[in-house]
């Protein structure tokens, strides 16, 4: 067999699309890979110019293309076209085209092309869920982040994440997360990113803050888990939530100040009767679990019907501020508790504290208080206010009840009251 017709057979054999076209756009000769992307057996398409089945919006351009390798600008070109396949439908290729030349001249041009529309098809499919996914997270406010696995690098951004933290995206490049994150939250994303790293777990989701780039603490939701491809990667999501975490910082002030509102006395600033009643079911059952003394100081102020009639009721007011700051200056433990019980009566509550204790810390509250001098012209007692106070202690056991440490207080108040005020009485 000839040279020639080796050269014939592998021309017409060949698996990419081969073709001999003359300078006037004519097919010379086409081989079977040719026609078969372009649907057009050899015989039809001899019959057609090359303009007649390539797409209408490339043929100025292959033209150019054309004419540039006839001036000899360049020796092969290679260019994205589109055919118009026999039965209409449109075939994306690769072109590569040159001239062959004799010794003496330019004879015709030769045109490689592969069929590229399934790969196209492909790329665009791809192309346009990914952009539906990034529709969605921009729409979310979600930022992606590709992390080097070992490292923990930045290797990739989008324009969310990078909005998000005040970075370009070369900035970012190759920064370790750790640098943008929290230092009160680096130890826990560490520990789980690590994790990841071992297999102990697939993904890993947690609430976490970032520092701008400018400075600013925001708020992130992030979930990271990797990627098993040929080289598998790991991906972060995240979420801006600083405006969430705002608000729910807001609502737990306001809930605290509704808290506050519930259980302190709005005119004295201590802790009023609904406190009184959470804190001694507390402490009876501390001291109960302790065997504990619990002790309970009632006071009354003496004849302050009296004052307020003399007075007058903001004078009142001013009497009932500074009594219970000097009860409050008078009982210091944190563990005890100062409390409004009525309109002129206080409550002490005195935790692992003996009657004796109890009772001297009353005595205290009662001098204290006479040494106020706060004028009261009516009283029977002095020319100052004075008060009453009555102690009772408890150790709880299961056949006693806080009732009953109440009602011992309150008989012991009496007694102090009946036996001429300004005194303590157990």
């Amino acid at each position: 067999m000839s040279d020639d017709t080796l050269y014939h057979q592998a021309f017409i054999q060949a698996p990419i699309g081969m073709a001999f076209v003359s300078f006037e756009g004519l097919w010379m000769e086409v081989n079977e890979a040719f026609s078969r992307i372009t649907g057009y057996s050899q015989e039809e398409l001899y019959n057609h110019s090359i303009q007649e089945i390539t797409h209408i919006d490339d043929v100025q351009t292959e033209h150019r293309h054309l004419q540039q390798l006839l001036n000899k600008c360049q020796q092969t070109y290679q260019w994205e076209k589109r055919y118009i396949h026999k039965q209409g439908r449109v075939i994306c290729t690769v072109q590569s085209v040159s001239v062959i030349t004799n010794e003496r001249e330019p004879l015709c041009f030769i045109f490689h092309i592969q069929d590229i529309t399934k790969r196209l098809a492909y790329e665009e499919d791809v192309r346009q869920k990914h952009m539906k996914i990034q529709q969605i997270l921009e729409t979310a406010k979600t930022g992606t982040a590709f992390l080097d696995m070992e490292k923990g690098l930045l290797i990739e951004t989008d324009q969310v994440f990078q909005n998000m933290l005040g970075y370009t995206e070369e900035e970012l490049k190759h920064k370790p997360f750790s640098e943008f994150t929290h230092p009160y939250d680096t130890p826990m994303n560490w520990g789980l990113y690590q994790e990841l790293l071992e297999g102990k777990r697939e993904h890993y989701h947690m609430e976490k803050r970032y520092i701008r780039k400018d400075g600013q603490v925001i708020w992130g939701e992030l979930t990271v888990c990797m990627i098993k491809q040929d080289v598998p990667s790991v991906m972060a999501l995240i979420r801006d939530i600083t405006d969430r975490k705002q608000l729910e910082e807001k609502l737990k002030e306001t809930r605290e100040k509704w808290k506050q509102l519930s259980t302190v006395d709005g005119l004295t600033g201590i802790s009023n009767r609904r406190s009184f009643n959470q804190a001694i079911e507390r402490e009876w059952a501390r001291c109960a679990w302790n065997s504990s003394p619990l002790s309970l100081i009632l006071l009354d102020i003496d004849s302050f019907k009296a004052y307020n009639d003399t007075y007058g009721h903001l004078c009142g007011d001013e009497c009932l501020k500074q009594i219970a700051q000097a009860i409050k200056e008078t009982v210091y433990r944190p563990m005890d508790g100062v409390f409004r019980y009525g309109g002129e009566e206080f409550a002490v509550l005195l935790s692992e504290t003996s009657k004796s204790e109890a009772r001297k810390i009353a005595e205290e509250i009662r001098v204290n208080i006479e040494n106020l001098n706060i004028p009261h012209a009516r009283s029977t007692i002095g020319k100052y206010v004075t008060v009453s106070a009555g102690v009772a202690t408890m150790i709880p056991t299961n056949d006693k009840k806080i009732q009953d440490i109440i009602t011992q207080s309150d008989q012991a108040l009496y007694l102090s009251k009946n036996n001429g005020r300004n005194q303590v009485s157990d």
